[in-house]
């Protein structure tokens, strides 16, 4: 059990840097216009610092449940030999469902809201806590992130012991 939850603290960890490394850029827009609009402020900084823990905690959680997925998935297989035989189908199974997401209206809308940092703003930008507010904003950019890529982070995960060609 301790190993267990050693491999999924490690799993996590390197989870966030590759998020910082990879995803958070696609914030800098968000946090320049978040930036310009809250310029006045004093505590510009800080509600900036909110918005980027927003948009890690939506990632944060999204590995969380990735990671949860894969262990329920391991233990099904381990206890079930008909699902560890058909086990090679799972990557061609993740190929086809990624697939099929990416030609849906949903992924659509929130490609667009991922791409137009104003529309992170929409319905946060009234009320008096800011603090609460920029939080929101990085959540909402973040689950719009999350909603255009969590099919291609599964199909990563799904194959990535794996070798595509020979599935």
């Amino acid at each position: 059990m301790r190993g267990d939850i050693a491999l999924a603290l490690v799993f996590i960890a390197g989870w966030v840097v590759m998020v910082i490394a990879m995803m958070l850029p696609t914030t800098l827009p968000v946090l320049a216009t978040f930036q310009r609009l809250n310029s006045q402020r004093a505590d510009v900084n800080r509600l900036g610092i909110l918005l980027i823990a927003g948009y890690l905690l939506t990632w944060t959680l999204f590995g969380v449940a990735i990671y949860a997925g894969d262990w329920l998935l391991h233990q099904v297989i381990h206890t079930n030999d008909w699902l560890a035989d058909w086990l090679w189908m799972l990557p061609a199974l993740t190929l086809i469902v990624a697939g099929a997401y990416q030609l849906t209206p949903l992924k659509h809308t929130c490609l667009d809201a991922c791409r137009s940092p104003l529309h992170c703003f929409r319905g946060y930008r009234d009320g008096h806590n800011k603090a609460r507010r920029s939080l929101l904003v990085g959540l909402h950019h973040g689950l719009c992130c999350v909603g255009c890529c969590w099919a291609l982070m599964l199909l990563m995960f799904a194959t990535g012991v794996s070798n595509i060609p020979l599935c």
